[in-house]
């Protein structure tokens, strides 16, 4: 609470909070599926 205010950040309640971090979460897992399989690729090439 006291970070929030000294950064001007809007104060949320916590289920708000959640469902940001619950979209965030998968995101990321699709992020690095998608850079796996490119260095797959990139390493493919190389053999």
């Amino acid at each position: 609470l006291l970070r929030a205010e000294n950064y001007k950040i809007q104060i949320t309640d916590r289920s708000q909070i959640k469902r940001i971090a619950g979209n965030i979460i998968p995101a990321i897992v699709t992020t690095t599926a998608m850079v796996t399989g490119l260095v797959c690729l990139e390493v493919y090439k190389l053999i």
